[in-house]
């Protein structure tokens, strides 16, 4: 994967996760999780994103090399 594709895939994971729900049960779902599990992190997409985009693709394929 080259480093364009990996920044592609990125951009996509960011765009689909700061995407807000469409349907009122998803936006439900969405924060009953975070009260159920007693996280009370409701902007957990927002915090994630910011983390992720900071992840480059060696940091990645490394991190996959020792977990395996």
């Amino acid at each position: 994967m080259t480093e364009t594709d990996y920044q592609k895939h990125i951009s996509g994971l960011v765009t689909s996760r700061l995407t807000k729900p469409k349907k009122m049960r998803s936006r439900h779902s969405k924060y009953w999780n975070e009260i159920s599990s007693e996280h009370y992190s409701f902007d957990r997409d927002e915090t994630d994103t910011k983390y992720v985009k900071t992840i480059s693709k060696s940091q990645l394929i490394r991190f996959f090399k020792v977990s395996a």
